[in-house]
């Protein structure tokens, strides 16, 4: 079995008459994986609102050895609709292989409605993202 410069094994017959000598040193693959991210909001005084919009904007990935993966995300969720267990598929990424010690999400608006109607102050708490 050989790599081919994508990274991906490909099967041989063990007839190598029609393959080409290999004068280019092989590319080194990364390996990747998915990470499907989930959002959902913990059920604190969240009955207070009939609706409180978030929209996030980036998703940023730290690995172990110091590197950032960012994503753009630009989805805006209902967090009310989105209590405890009951999670939504915010986007599936692209990660390479291991360990990752810290997710930022960076939230760039919120709008929240209270249960009487009347619009809600919402602000973030204010966090180091290093």
């Amino acid at each position: 079995m050989e790599i081919n410069e994508v990274g991906e094994a490909e099967e041989s017959d063990g007839d190598d008459s029609d393959e080409e000598a290999a004068t280019d040193t092989p590319a080194t693959a990364t390996e990747q994986g998915s990470l499907a991210f989930y959002v959902s909001d913990q059920e604190n005084a969240i009955d207070d609102f009939e609706s409180l919009n978030a929209t996030i904007s980036e998703v940023e990935f730290v690995g172990a050895d110091g590197n950032r993966t960012t994503y753009e995300a630009n989805r805006t969720v209902d967090l009310t609709e989105l209590k405890g267990d009951n999670a939504t598929l915010l986007s599936t990424y692209d990660l390479d292989a291991g360990n990752y010690t810290t997710v930022f999400i960076r939230v760039s608006e919120v709008n929240g409605t209270l249960t009487d109607g009347s619009s809600a102050d919402v602000k973030l708490p204010r966090t180091n993202s290093g």
